[in-house]
């Protein structure tokens, strides 16, 4: 009876294997780590463009670069929807696909208060970013059925897993965000009739509603990359120790932009309190260190995700035990 009871507890206890890329898989992390080097020149370049050019308005040579940046960027998330699809991780995948319909929706966003398009631009953006809002929240409370390794062939167990795999109730996350959004709206919507409303008048500009818009895409792409983060610790089990250390350092680097946004948050309000007949230059005056103070620190931020972003992605291309001959692959199957 105790062999039996041993047999079964050997067959039930719950195991991850470790995540072993497929050659197609291999070959998306080799371009995203290329991706990522074109990234950070392009960021450096960017930041350097920025400071040089602090203060002018319009289309920069830093915006120009920046937009440039977008292509790298995109190409560097589908690496990642090709890892997640390879090890199975729903949650990673589905994160990933937000941060680039959040960040796809803010660059589109960003032509509106560049004022570089005329009124009726301005305004099918404006139409066009609110559809991409409604399509985001459906996407968050949307599930994703289980999908294998790019070659169809299930990787035997190898280790024990040390954290619980996704389960279904996992997208209750995408439930409680869109009842959250939901309360935000109201909350806005209140806020509109109270304070928004009398300040514009008769009604809200394209540029106005851009604003709302932003604020919506902010919260949205926030909520994506914190739960992006906190997947990568989740499955060091399939991804190894590297991802969790690559998921702890997004979280520090969230948590370092959010201080320094209250910092000159509160530079604001406390300069505005002291001096109520500030006008809006004279508190860009006082902004302006802080705000390059920031720029500095964003971009260092940025960084050092490329360096454990890389990290990560090279870590996973080192791993051996894939058996080609086996497991025949086609890029055309990604």
């Amino acid at each position: 009876m105790s062999s039996n009871i041993s047999d079964h507890s050997s067959v039930n206890l719950p195991t991850v294997s470790l995540c072993e890329p497929s050659p197609p898989c291999r070959q998306w992390l080799l371009i995203g780590m290329i991706m990522l080097g074109a990234d950070l020149v392009l960021g450096v370049l960017a930041t350097v463009l920025e400071f040089r050019h602090w203060g002018e308005e319009g289309v920069t040579p830093d915006v120009l670069i920046s937009y440039a940046a977008i292509m790298p960027q995109i190409v560097l998330i589908m690496s990642y929807l090709v890892l997640a699809r390879e090890a199975d991780a729903r949650g990673l995948w589905k994160s990933v696909a937000g941060m680039l319909g959040s960040y796809l929706l803010m660059c589109l966003l960003s032509l509106v208060f560049m004022e570089v398009l005329p009124d009726a631009g301005n305004t099918a953006i404006t139409i066009t970013t609110a559809l991409g809002i409604l399509a985001l929240l459906g996407f968050s409370i949307s599930r994703i059925p289980r999908f294998g390794n790019l070659t169809g062939a299930d990787q035997s167990p190898q280790m024990p897993a040390t954290e619980p795999k996704e389960s279904p109730s996992d997208g209750n996350i995408g439930w409680l965000g869109g009842i959250a959004l939901f309360i935000a709206f109201l909350v806005l919507k209140g806020l509109g009739r109270r304070f928004i409303r009398p300040i514009f008048g008769a009604g809200l500009e394209a540029d106005d509603w851009a604003l709302i818009e932003f604020i919506a895409i902010f919260a949205f792409g926030l909520s994506f990359a914190i739960w992006f983060a906190i997947t990568k610790i989740r499955l060091r089990g399939k991804l190894g120790t590297v991802s969790c250390v690559t998921g702890i350092t997004e979280i520090l680097i969230l948590l370092v932009h959010a201080g320094m946004a209250a910092v000159i948050l509160t530079v604001i309000v406390t300069e505005a309190a002291a001096a109520p007949q500030l006008d809006d230059a004279g508190i860009d005056q006082i902004l302006d260190p802080w705000m390059k103070r920031g720029s500095l620190v964003s971009a260092v931020c940025h960084v050092v995700w490329v360096i454990v972003t890389a990290v990560l992605f090279a870590s996973l291309r080192s791993r051996s035990g894939y058996d080609a001959a086996e497991n025949p692959a086609n890029l055309s199957e990604i």
